[in-house]
């Protein structure tokens, strides 16, 4: 009896000393959901996944974390500005091209897209800043934004995030990425 005694004693104490749950680092954001676009990384197994319900973004070390809390990320916020279709992810403008135009001015950046030889409707609209390239992303009607190149400029520059699913001003699902 009394080993039962001192045994429910010592798991009172240790649960005590516990933390509270409502203790706990409250930049650990909670689990996401809603309509959820994931851009991978062709390079690491890391991802980029877009919460447009939530007006957030995440980065995730693997694609299993999606949907999981993640506090490495931002608000995903409408560019504003006019532009109907554009989202501002990490402050990089991602945006449907103007009907009809080549070489826009956008956010203090200059936008210029140059069709792309692969897709007969698609284009690489590259984005710079005091004409030094910022980054690119292709782009087509049908299956929107097709790739995400952020490295520009970096040692090597070849990690390319493409779309998992459907993408980024798409409803149907293509599939334009290379198999991982």
């Amino acid at each position: 009896m009394r080993e039962v005694i001192i045994l429910t004693l010592t798991i009172l104490v240790v649960t005590a000393c516990a933390p509270d749950e409502s203790a706990r680092n409250q930049k650990t954001l909670t689990a996401f959901r809603g309509k959820t676009i994931v851009f991978k990384s062709n390079a690491y197994p890391s991802v980029v996944a877009l919460y447009l319900d939530d007006g957030a973004y995440r980065n995730y070390a693997d694609i299993s974390q999606v949907g999981g809390p993640s506090d490495i990320g931002g608000a995903l916020t409408p560019c504003g500005e006019g532009a109907s279709k554009c989202i501002e992810v990490a402050g990089l403008s991602l945006m449907v091209p103007p009907r009809r135009e080549t070489r826009w001015d956008f956010g203090g950046y200059n936008f210029n897209a140059v069709a792309d030889a692969s897709d007969r409707e698609g284009h690489v609209i590259v984005v710079s800043r005091n004409g030094e390239e910022s980054y690119s992303y292709g782009f087509s009607p049908g299956c929107g934004v097709r790739w995400l190149n952020v490295s520009v400029g970096r040692e090597g520059g070849k990690e390319v995030f493409y779309p998992v699913g459907r993408s980024l001003f798409s409803e149907q699902v293509c599939t334009p990425a290379p198999t991982f």
